[in-house]
């Protein structure tokens, strides 16, 4: 319950900067700051950041090319080939003390953290400041509502371990409850936005119809809480 409030004011504050500097480089800004914090949390659970700081370098340069950098999110294809020919460099040079599993997971945390945080910027970029914000609230609903859903539904029926050994508490009920939650509450949210905005209430003249890209939004999003847990639990 702790992780899932801590989630949720985090997700509160970047609504909240978002709401005040969205169309400026300070969000950008944060938006790179938020990433960079998230590959150092993982590198460093993974016991990274000191004996393999270099990784973590490349990691962080990353996200700072496609985040911060204008139009940089144009080169992002070969931005991965070369952070990936970087830390496979590295298991060369390191391979006595530097596994390819941990390289492994050092990528997926360079890679992956800055292209979710990515989604946050293309969000204003396509959609425009006001879609874009709701897009961006959508995204976070789609956690908060996932994590409703599997905490309310593994303490009711939650009977099948997901992965016992390493998350004794993660159930499949959990994890179904989740994933319904998030796609259904995402889908109320935007027919309520919707009514509001045929009876002339609310700023969007026209609100966003993007029903698929809700329910895509939530099967993408709910499972990542559960895999978080997971591999947070296998790291540390």
């Amino acid at each position: 319950m702790k992780t899932r409030i801590i989630s949720a004011l985090v997700g509160l504050i970047i609504l909240g900067v978002a709401i005040a500097f969205y169309d400026t480089i300070i969000f950008n800004l944060f938006i790179t700051a938020l990433a960079v914090i998230g590959i150092y949390e993982g590198h460093h659970a993974a016991s990274l950041t000191k004996k393999h700081w270099r990784v973590t370098l490349y990691s962080m340069l990353f996200a700072v090319l496609i985040l911060l950098i204008p139009h940089g999110r144009s080169y992002i294809m070969p931005a991965v080939y070369a952070l990936v020919v970087l830390v496979f460099a590295y298991i060369l040079e390191h391979h006595k003390v530097f596994t390819i599993r941990e390289g492994a997971y050092a990528l997926l945390m360079g890679v992956g953290l800055p292209v979710v945080f990515g989604l946050i910027l293309q969000f204003r970029d396509q959609f425009g400041n006001e879609q874009g914000i709701l897009y961006l609230a959508f995204l976070l609903g789609s956690a908060w509502w996932s994590d409703i859903g599997g905490y309310f539904t593994g303490m009711l029926c939650g009977k099948h371990k997901l992965c016992p050994e390493i998350s004794p508490k993660k159930t499949v009920e959990g994890l179904i409850g989740g994933l319904v939650f998030a796609i259904l509450g995402n889908i109320g949210i935007m027919a309520l936005i919707n009514w509001l905005a045929a009876q002339g209430i609310g700023y969007l003249i026209n609100p966003p119809r993007c029903w698929h890209c809700l329910v895509l939004w939530g099967i993408f999003r709910s499972p990542l809480s559960s895999v978080h847990t997971v591999l947070k639990t296998m790291v540390t």
